[in-house]
């Protein structure tokens, strides 16, 4: 086991971050910044100085840019699709180009991240994740990775480790992660191999703990109050006779792979199937597999506590689905970590000691009523809660919009609704042929052009990004109607401002008028420019769900 020595200032920089925690984050917030109180769970402004990332290019400049320092603090003003290529982590390995700062994603999703290569400063380590590798006193929390691909696939170094938020270490906070973690390494050689996959980060790191006065020991690598709901596994196939005496092992956690000496893993739970294996045609005395529903592996005085597990996910070691019996929320060690069923993990009652006033939320409907972290979900407004709870129950909207109801929807997002709207309605799934659009190949856009439902902006492009204006939406959900054989009355609208309202659209706003699907924005308005929010999207395709029916 490597043993990082914590340094003089790295220690410095971590007591900096406990004392800022340890007051109200408005004492340093950018100035005229307010928490923001709409979601579940209110979430302090981004602190003094913190550099503003709406999208991939302005996260990819971390480390990159001069102007985005690998030490310096960062927060979320969007969600971010990083589906359109291949992510290199941010900070290419442990050594003098790790991320050592903070990164608040302030209850925003990153989505799609993709990597198939694990990166490093030498054939020693390799790390993949949004971060490759993070030391003491870098903190990220209050982000979410949905549907991350890591897939990774090589041989060259002889530590690999493999994790949604980071490859190594870390304080992560109120952050969760799902899709797929996958590492696969050929051994060939004469040295020692390890592999560690976890859904929150690869190995927890083990840099000891600092004591301070008030505080106690602090750990100096915790995760905290996460979850994670991606499939996690590792898998060492050993090609060579010279590997027998070696030490050969694979980890495979739904938290952590690994969790080191005097790290932390608390409040968290995990839904991760896990897998761990390495193949050889001769067992050697030194390889072992290691899989838990929290952390392959916790050494002696790592810190597992407050932590939940599903058992009715598959465990498998070294090609052996195991039975319940022999699963394990910690492959190895000793930790308060408890296994929960199916139906246990959806009741609040089940997690003993947890937050569920500031912190967590079942809310129904909603992450397929698994507890869910507030900061990542705002209340619908009052006159829109009834609606968009009832859509949601009918399988009419996505995960992915299922919060920030007040932000402006994209194109591409109505027209995943609006896709979602026509396959219930009609119980069969949309055929598509060629994508028409040469800006996107986001198969909700392809197939609501498939019936019709939009031409897109020109001949070739759908804008899938733009935010969708109202007399957009007017005309889509006119095309949706009539592509549903259920077509809107015919009629002119009565709003205000129709002089305002485009030519092409005219028609369409009388008739979403008439059918009573979309109203005005006060003062008998209809402000045919104007952006059309999530929580009015949604609000709207319920209206047509019970119009079709």
């Amino acid at each position: 086991m490597i043993k990082r020595m914590l340094s003089l200032s790295l220690a410095v920089v971590l007591m900096s971050a406990l004392l800022i925690s340890a007051v109200p984050m408005t004492a340093v917030a950018t100035t005229g910044n307010t928490p923001n109180t709409k979601f579940l769970a209110a979430i302090e402004p981004p602190v003094l100085g913190s550099i503003p990332i709406a999208n991939r290019a302005e996260l990819q400049k971390i480390g990159n840019d001069r102007e985005y320092p690998l030490s310096g603090k960062y927060h979320l003003t969007a969600d971010i699709d990083l589906s359109d290529g291949a992510w290199v982590p941010i900070g290419s390995s442990y050594g003098s180009n790790y991320f050592s700062g903070t990164f608040d994603g302030q209850g925003y999703v990153i989505r799609g991240l993709t990597i198939r290569e694990a990166h490093g400063s030498s054939l020693s380590f390799a790390y993949a994740g949004l971060f490759s590798s993070l030391p003491t006193g870098a903190i990220i929390k209050n982000t979410g990775l949905e549907n991350v691909s890591i897939n990774i696939d090589q041989s060259e170094s002889h530590r690999i480790y493999v994790g949604g938020i980071s490859g190594w270490g870390g304080n992560i906070i109120n952050c969760y992660v799902t899709g797929t973690i996958s590492i696969t390494t050929y051994y060939s050689g004469n040295a020692n191999r390890y592999v560690y996959a976890g859904g929150i980060t690869g190995y927890n790191g083990d840099n000891g703990t600092i004591y301070f006065f008030g505080y106690g020991e602090i750990p100096t690598h915790s995760i905290s109050n996460c979850y994670s709901m991606a499939s996690v596994s590792s898998s060492v196939n050993l090609e060579s006779s010279f590997a027998y005496h070696r030490d050969v092992h694979s980890y495979a956690g739904g938290i952590s792979g690994y969790s080191g000496a005097d790290s932390s893993v608390e409040n968290c739970y995990s839904l991760s199937p896990v897998t761990a294996n390495y193949w050889a045609s001769q067992n050697g005395d030194r390889h072992a597999s290691y899989a838990g529903g929290i952390s392959g592996y916790a050494e002696s005085n790592a810190m597992t506590r407050n932590s939940y597990w599903n058992i009715d996910n598959n465990q498998t070691i070294n090609g052996v689905a195991l039975s319940n019996a022999d699963k394990k929320g910690l492959g190895d060690g000793i930790g308060q970590v408890t296994a929960l069923t199916t139906a246990q993990m959806q009741s609040q009652s089940s997690f003993s000691g947890w937050d569920f006033n500031s912190t967590w939320a079942i809310i129904p409907g909603v992450n397929k009523g698994y507890p869910v972290l507030r900061a990542f979900h705002e209340f619908p407004s009052s006159w829109a809660e009834q609606q968009i709870n009832q859509a949601i129950a009918a399988g009419l909207v996505p995960s992915s919009l299922q919060s920030k109801y007040t932000q402006a929807t994209t194109r591409a997002e109505f027209a995943a609704l609006a896709v979602r709207l026509y396959e219930n309605a009609t119980g069969s799934v949309i055929e598509t042929g060629r994508n028409p659009f040469t800006d996107t190949s986001d198969t909700n856009a392809v197939k609501a052009a498939a019936i019709g439902v939009t031409t897109g902006t020109t001949a070739t492009t759908f804008t899938p990004n733009t935010n969708l204006t109202r007399e957009q939406a007017a005309v889509m959900l006119t095309r949706l109607s009539d592509a549903l054989g259920k077509p809107f009355p015919v009629q002119a609208s009565t709003f205000n401002d129709n002089s305002s309202v485009a030519s092409w659209a005219i028609e369409q706003v009388g008739r979403v008028q008439a059918a009573g699907i979309m109203g005005g924005t006060g003062n008998n308005m209809f402000s045919p420019q104007g952006p059309y929010t999530r929580e009015q999207s949604i609000a709207t395709i319920w209206r047509m769900y019970e119009f079709v029916r």
